[in-house]
């Protein structure tokens, strides 16, 4: 079995013990430096001259835990408060009374132990109970035994205040230590609950997001209207073979940022990309009656968009877009690396119109023209065969009417 004082500190304890350190270890050694003054004063020469050692102790832990706390921190708090405060208390009790307020460091090393971690959690609950039960047996030992020195009456009653102050002192630089560490704890996981929230939302919508936060399992909700869009780099592949593998990847991530900008303007909601294709969708996850309008624009301005990249981009600036509109479910699936996915009929016609569409154009469905024909001029391209769906018309978009 591991000894207590041998606990591993975490970074968040080392903080913590490091900060009531650089508090606490200078007020220490002018703590006994006042007390080596009035022993010396007093013509108690062996207590002063104990004082006066431990001050330098004390500036010395201080010195050390400041380079180096990972290294010195419990070594010194195991020297200078599990050691020192209580051999410095119990004899000064034990010569001159408890009535001179010794025994209260007894007291303050418990607080500081809960504090810092010089050992495991149950070892610091451990040795803290002990010095209290110590303190109380000085005050009831030194209450029925006259103790071997007596200090004039003045000066027993000054370090009596003294120590009592220092107790307060130290008692209140520990809660406030703790306080601080309370607050900067929350304001930390306030900070990473906002990072996690804004993650969560970068994948999923905000009402799947909720529901989501509430179960894990099936997620889905059927969509009366709504309208899908694929689009894909023409030429991609070839021009993948060609070009550095970090350029390529850094140009395709400007332009699905780029797409990902224009969704959001034009209220669609993107569902994914798969290498250099795109999907999004729009009348979801909220319903809105005007999708396939939104979705054809926003087609125009992804187009736009490609010709307008810079001279060095490296991927071609041709992109072929398919839209349907129509029914569909949309929801989240399975309970690990889950995403928000869209299903059915419409889903399946919207890829088909992007395979038939040419370099450059926007390829609708008689679906999605019924519902927009009167916000864009299409040009039918006849009636072309479907993959799975038979013959059927097929219309590229032109232009937007004018208003």
């Amino acid at each position: 079995m591991r000894p207590a004082i041998r606990h591993r500190m975490t970074d968040k304890e080392r903080g913590r013990g490091k900060t009531l350190v650089i508090l606490g270890y200078p007020l220490g050694a002018i703590a006994h430096f006042l007390f080596f003054a009035v022993f010396l004063h007093l013509g108690e020469t062996e207590m002063a001259a104990y004082n006066a050692v431990i001050t330098g102790l004390w500036l010395l832990g201080t010195l050390l835990v400041h380079r180096n706390p990972s290294r010195y921190l419990i070594p010194t708090g195991v020297v200078l408060v599990l050691m020192e405060i209580p051999i410095h208390a119990v004899l000064a009790s034990l010569l001159y009374g408890h009535q001179t307020g010794f025994v209260f460091y007894l007291f303050t090393a418990a607080t500081t132990i809960a504090l810092i971690p010089l050992a495991s959690r149950p070892a610091r609950v451990a040795i803290a109970s002990g010095m209290v039960l110590l303190a109380l047996w000085l005050v009831f030992y030194t209450s029925v035994a006259a103790p071997p020195r007596a200090l004039p009456e003045a000066w027993a009653t000054s370090l009596y205040l003294f120590n009592m102050a220092g107790m307060f002192l130290i008692a209140g630089g520990c809660m406030f230590v703790f306080e601080w560490t309370i607050a900067t704890t929350e304001e930390q996981l306030a900070e990473e609950h906002r990072r996690a929230e804004s993650l969560l939302l970068n994948i999923l919508p905000a009402p799947i997001a909720d529901q989501l936060k509430r179960k894990v399992g099936l997620i889905a909700r059927d969509y009366p209207e709504a309208s899908v869009l694929f689009a894909d780099i023409v030429g991609f592949t070839e021009a993948s073979a060609r070009i550095d593998p970090q350029q390529l990847v850094a140009d395709l991530n400007r332009v699905i940022s780029r797409f990902d900008a224009l969704a959001d303007a034009h209220g669609a909601e993107k569902i994914k990309t798969i290498g250099d294709a795109f999907m999004t969708a729009t009348g979801l996850p909220e319903h809105c009656a005007d999708h396939a309008v939104r979705m054809v624009a926003l087609a125009l301005a992804m187009q736009k968009a490609m010709a307008d990249l810079p001279a060095d981009h490296s991927l071609p600036r041709s992109i072929r877009i398919g839209i349907s509109s129509g029914p569909l479910v949309a929801g989240v699936i399975g309970s690990r690396k889950f995403a928000y996915d869209i299903w059915g009929d419409t889903v399946n016609v919207a890829a088909r119109m992007e395979q038939a569409a040419s370099a450059g154009s926007v390829v609708v469905s008689p679906q999605t023209y019924e519902r927009i024909r009167h916000a864009f001029r299409c040009a039918p391209l006849g009636t072309v065969a479907v993959k799975g769906k038979g013959k059927m018309p097929l219309y590229r978009v032109e232009e937007p009417r004018p208003a």
